[in-house]
C-alpha cells in the first residue's frame, strides 16, 4: 500500500468535493432551497437522496422528512411552493436531531 502526500485539502478533492452541503451540519435557509428547487425537474426523494445536492440524507431519513412533511416522495421538487420548502428544511432537522440522538 502507497500513502501519497498532498497539499490539497480532503474537502478540496473529488469525490468528497463532489458533496452537497451536510444536512446536519450547514443546513441551508428557505430562499436558497427553494431556488435550487425551482430548477429541478425531478422527484422530491430522488433529490433527497443526491449527495450532490445535499449530503447526508439516506434512503429512511428521507422517507421520514417527507412523511413529517406530508410531501409525496414522487412530487416534483421544482412546483413545491415556499412554505412546504420552509417544512421541509424543518423537517430535515427535526428528524437529524434524532438520528443524532444517543438510543
Amino acid at each position: 500500500m502507497q500513502v501519497y502526500l498532498t497539499i490539497h485539502t480532503e474537502s478540496s478533492v473529488p469525490p468528497i468535493s463532489e458533496l452537497g452541503p451536510d444536512a446536519s451540519l450547514e443546513p441551508m435557509e428557505v430562499d436558497e432551497i427553494y431556488e435550487s428547487l425551482r430548477k429541478k425537474k425531478i422527484a422530491i426523494k430522488a433529490l433527497l437522496l443526491d449527495q450532490g445536492f445535499i449530503s447526508g440524507i439516506g434512503n429512511w431519513i428521507a422517507d421520514e422528512v417527507l412523511y413529517q412533511a406530508r410531501i409525496h416522495p414522487l412530487q416534483t421538487a421544482s412546483i413545491l411552493s415556499k412554505e412546504s420548502c420552509a417544512t421541509l428544511l424543518k423537517c430535515i432537522k427535526e428528524v437529524g436531531k434524532s438520528v443524532l440522538l444517543p438510543i
